[in-house]
């Protein structure tokens, strides 16, 4: 496939993030805050530079579409995470087991625990 633009090197993408990095980074924060802005605003800075053949010579709307992708897949990842540690925190609760109930009851030489219906014998009234 033919390079329809000409040769992408270094200088262009300083001159590509000069003139579109604070936007970017305006356009994220209002999607994910201040905290995650930069990080999403230089990812879409490194798949400029991976796929810098696709970039096209104006390129603020190809740079917005990848904006959106990269906050939608930290979006994801956010959930995913906050899921997995909500998961994880059930797991770490401790649970009372059912079959230990008893032996929180004081015992008495007479007291045994009762059989569970499951395991109880049926009843043969014939």
């Amino acid at each position: 496939m033919d390079n329809v633009f000409p040769l992408r090197d270094r200088r262009w993408l300083e001159e590509l993030f000069d003139a579109h990095y604070r936007d970017l980074v305006a356009y994220a924060t209002r999607r994910v805050g201040p905290d995650g802005a930069d990080a999403i605003a230089a990812e879409v800075f490194a798949v400029a530079w991976r796929r810098r053949a696709e970039v096209s010579p104006e390129p603020v709307t190809w740079l917005y579409a990848v904006a959106r992708d990269v906050v939608l897949h930290e979006q994801r990842s956010h959930a995913r995470r906050s899921r997995l540690r909500d998961a994880l925190t059930l797991l770490r609760e401790p649970v009372e087991r059912p079959t230990e109930w008893w032996r929180s009851r004081p015992s008495s030489p007479s007291s045994t625990p009762p059989t569970p219906r499951c395991c109880a014998s049926p009843s043969r009234n014939t």
